[in-house]
């Protein structure tokens, strides 16, 4: 490429010494500019004031991060940008069982360094996000919201996990490739989320026996209930295609969405055994249970399913309030 030219023109001719002088500023330079956006390890962390060490980041505010994302996204508008997603923040998101194994520990790794992390009243990051997912249930769910509500909440937390790792994207799990058989899906394995059910605790994994302090400490419970139908996603295609943007749409697309959310935390299967039913089942809880984040990318597909079709998503939305 044109960097690639202009660096070997820069560096020919010299003595040996001179050589590796003009490299060490070229290579400090190329760090200095991805440290600023964000590409390199520490841009991110420092653009929001904290450790160049993710080890050492211990604190971590939602409220402030989203106010400080707002207003850089603000500025980025106001100094023209035609968006606010550019190149270097250009996020690509693969299913879980796609990914490698340093991949998957890559975010998982960035997933226990933000638990360590807590703000002044000592809610740590998977508090924060439970409580602010709870603070807007109702606005959130059962309304048009719904879609647009958590592409944005699931795009801040990959966002904030970036904090931690830079370079981390969010995962996602894919239920409609594991829908004749969801127990045996490769994201509730040791080498992913972790397995359990039943009732338990995660029982092994980077994830085991996963405590959460919202809205009091405990630990998550799964049952993989399979009195649940985990719906393929010809179902949301069919029912996309044949919607005119009406409420019914919304409706019946969070019920499909919400039976893997039912099958992960139990429906009839906790009754019988005389349990409660796990944190993927009750919506204002549901983000303790890490599988959620890894369910919602349906949420970001069916938006651009909308967009492709032409329906316009603000017209869209707008109709589903009729």
């Amino acid at each position: 490429g044109g960097e690639k030219t202009v660096l070997v023109f820069v560096v020919m001719g010299r003595s040996r010494m001179e050589r590796t002088l003009v490299m060490a500023i070229v290579m400090l330079v190329i760090y200095l500019v991805g440290w600023v956006q964000g590409v390199m390890p520490g841009g991110e962390i420092m653009r929001f004031g904290h450790s160049k060490d993710p080890k050492a980041l211990t604190y971590f505010d939602l409220g402030e991060f989203l106010r400080e994302r707002q207003r850089m996204e603000v500025s980025q508008r106001l100094e023209g940008a035609s968006s606010i997603c550019d190149r270097s923040d250009r996020r690509i998101r693969r299913e879980v069982g796609d990914l490698s194994q340093l991949e998957w520990d890559s975010y998982a790794d960035a997933v226990l360094a933000a638990k360590n992390a807590v703000d002044s009243s000592g809610r740590n990051i998977i508090h924060q996000f439970a409580e602010f997912h709870d603070m807007f249930s109702n606005e959130a769910h059962g309304s048009p919201k719904f879609l647009c509500w958590h592409r944005w909440f699931i795009f801040y937390w990959e966002s904030a996990l970036r904090v931690f790792n830079p370079l981390v994207t969010l995962p996602y799990w894919d239920s409609a490739r594991d829908a004749a058989n969801p127990r045996g899906a490769q994201v509730f394995t040791e080498t992913r989320a972790g397995s359990g059910e039943n009732g338990t605790n995660v029982l092994n994994g980077k994830f085991k026996n996963w405590n959460v302090t919202f809205a009091q400490p405990h630990s998550v419970k799964r049952f993989l209930d399979e009195s649940i139908l985990v719906e393929n996603s010809s179902k949301i295609d069919a029912l996309l295609n044949n919607s005119s943007g009406t409420c019914e749409f919304m409706r019946l697309f969070e019920v499909i969405h919400g039976f893997v959310h039912l099958f992960v935390g139990g429906w009839s299967l906790p009754r019988a055994l005389n349990l409660p039913r796990g944190e993927m089942t009750q919506i204002q809880v549901s983000p303790n249970d890490l599988v959620f984040f890894l369910h919602q990318y349906v949420v970001s597909t069916t938006w651009r399913k909308i967009e492709k079709l032409n329906k316009g998503v603000s017209q869209f939305i707008v109709s589903s309030w009729r």
